[in-house]
């Protein structure tokens, strides 16, 4: 992956091109009276392009961040898969259940984090668990296209299943007795929580492990059991967001010893755990793979964007040495959303920029954000818009501050944002991407 500065914690570009055609201000990008003498450079070209991300830092965890899980298919960009890599441990040291002890099941559990999905409603999702034969360690910088060794025979299956992150699970309690000696099962409600039946075979080689040096303390086990490999089919549509903090993100063994039933082993995730995901993605057949197989510049028209480290596109402003003689009051940067694009894929909230030095290989600095706002056009249609404002980072590039560098977009935070979006480039019939400049002559 490209080069990061270690202050960087996401990062977004843009760039552009400059004609020294102006008109006078307009009412409806500042107040008449906000820069008295006043004009705006509403013509500046761009050159613009899409293109592939780097690869994202997504281990260690970070608390309150969720993980993603599942598989997004679109015509758009293409299919894009996140999957979790992950260990789990014991919750206490020497763990030792006593004789006769007998599996009933064995169940991988992730909580989901929050109430929402992303991607089409009711969507099926195929899950797959399986063993790792790589060691992953707490602690260590993982980036997402890190991909572990494992075991390639599953430790579990779940099919066509529909992630349900707002219905609550009921689950079994225990057995009670009345006074008559009759036996009642109880039951309780567990809040929403993804549940992957894995194999008896591995159950009861946990199972075996009571009273060992396996159980002695975490170090002990993980050296046993390196942990899972929780992968998405590539075919789904939709993607859960999962909270590997979860109280019920564990793995649990419910088991009998002798004639006691309904005994339960937990091994939670939890922040003792490595964990980090992992994202695949095929531009193939896809209007964004069309357009990255396309000669430079091939977003004039449609640019494409996407969360997990999927999607970015540069800005390149051009002859900007051609305004040394104008100070620059604001300079802003819109970009529109197709519309008829995002019905069925929710719009990100906010997009960066960031300046990458073309010479050094590295983005270095964050310009600024923007956040996704709705505006009426004209004709009453309702656009969504993103609206970057970097007057000083502008005023830079003019007076020769900043040089050898375009600028880059990107969804903010992709580790856990696996949206898409779809925007006009500059040349687009309709919805064109705009720079405009409110300036100043210079005395």
């Amino acid at each position: 992956m490209k080069k990061l500065l270690p202050v960087l914690a996401a990062w977004a570009v843009f760039g552009f091109q400059a004609c020294t055609e102006s008109t006078s201000i307009g009412a409806d990008l500042i107040d008449d009276g906000a820069f008295p003498d006043s004009f705006v450079i509403d013509t500046v070209q761009m050159k613009v392009n899409t293109f592939t991300a780097d690869s994202i830092q997504t281990a260690p965890p970070l608390s309150g961040i969720p993980y993603l899980l599942g598989a997004v298919n679109d015509e758009a960009c293409g299919a894009a898969a996140m999957h979790i890599f992950t260990q789990i441990v014991p919750q206490t040291n020497n763990i030792s259940l006593g004789d006769s002890l007998q599996l009933d099941s064995v169940v991988l559990q992730l909580d989901y984090a929050g109430t929402t999905l992303y991607g089409q409603a009711g969507a099926p999702a195929s899950i797959t668990v399986y063993e790792l034969t790589e060691t992953i360690t707490p602690g260590i910088v993982y980036y997402s296209n890190k991909k572990f060794a494992f075991n390639q025979v599953p430790l579990g299956y779940l099919a066509n299943a529909l992630f349900t992150p707002a219905d609550s699970i009921t689950l079994f309690n225990k057995i009670e007795t009345d006074q008559n000696g009759t036996d009642s099962l109880t039951y309780f409600k567990a809040p929403p929580h993804l549940r992957i039946k894995l194999s008896q075979e591995f159950g009861n080689r946990l199972l075996a492990q009571s009273g060992t040096i396996n159980m002695a303390d975490k170090n002990s086990f993980q050296q046993f059991f390196k942990g899972f490999y929780i992968a998405a089919a590539s075919n789904g549509n939709t993607v859960a967001y999962i909270d590997m903090f979860g109280t019920y993100s564990r793995l649990t063994l419910y088991y009998r010893q002798g004639s006691n039933k309904n005994r339960i082993l937990n091994f939670p995730i939890g922040s003792l755990s490595a964990m980090t995901n992992y994202f695949t993605h095929n531009y193939t057949g896809s209007n964004a793979g069309t357009a990255l197989a396309a000669a430079e510049p091939n977003g004039q028209e449609t640019v494409y964007l996407q969360g997990a480290a999927g999607l970015g596109f540069s800005v390149e402003l051009l002859n900007l040495n051609a305004y040394s003689n104008f100070a620059v009051n604001k300079a802003e940067l819109e970009f529109t959303a197709l519309p008829t694009t995002y019905e069925l894929y929710k719009l990100p909230t906010t997009l960066e920029i960031m300046s990458f030095d073309t010479i050094e290989n590295v983005r270095n600095r964050i310009i600024t954000s923007a956040v996704l706002e709705e505006e009426t056009a004209s004709d009453g249609q309702v656009l969504s818009k993103y609206k970057f404002v970097f007057s000083f980072y502008t005023q830079q590039k003019i007076n020769g501050d900043v040089v050898n560098a375009i600028e880059q977009v990107f969804l903010d935070f992709q580790r856990s944002n696996p949206n898409r979006i779809i925007l006009g480039g500059p040349q687009h019939p309709q919805y064109p991407m705009k720079m405009s400049m409110v300036c100043t002559t210079l005395q």
